[in-house]
């Protein structure tokens, strides 16, 4: 089956959301990367202040699943397909689902990620290309994502 990827971006609705943001978070990723790794499916979640973007990389089913999940959110909102289309290795291959918080520095653990490029792209590889440079965050913890793929 071939491997494609997903990349859309989606409106956050802050009053949907009870108690506390952060716990909320933990939560949701937890949730997120457990769906991920019974779908076969990998990649990144970026928070900006009122909206998230998403990059999904899989076989086309579990990108479906994934993608059937995000619709029925009640958090979130216009959602908006940035790119779709298969793509030849996976940019995210050992994390189920990296995070990067972007609401304070508009930076992901120090590295600059154009939302609004991104938001832009015109195909799934333009969109790989902006994304990608968030794995080099991930290099150094290569047994820590090896044992966690299992």
């Amino acid at each position: 089956m071939p491997l494609s990827a997903l990349c859309f971006s989606a409106r956050i609705d802050w009053s949907a959301i009870s108690g506390s943001v952060e716990a909320e978070l933990e939560a949701t990723l937890d949730r997120a990367r457990k769906l991920n790794r019974l779908n076969g499916v990998t990649g990144a979640l970026l928070l900006s202040s009122d909206s998230i973007v998403c990059w999904l990389e899989g076989n086309s089913r579990g990108l479906a699943d994934t993608r059937d999940c995000v619709g029925r959110d009640s958090r979130l909102s216009d959602i908006t397909e940035i790119a779709e289309g298969e793509i030849s290795e996976r940019v995210f291959s050992r994390c189920w689902l990296y995070f990067a918080d972007l609401r304070r520095s508009g930076t992901a653990d120090g590295t600059p990620i154009d939302t609004a490029s991104l938001a832009s792209s015109p195909d799934i590889a333009a969109a790989a290309r902006i994304i990608a440079p968030l794995t080099e965050r991930l290099a150094p913890a290569r047994q820590t994502q090896r044992a966690m793929l299992v």
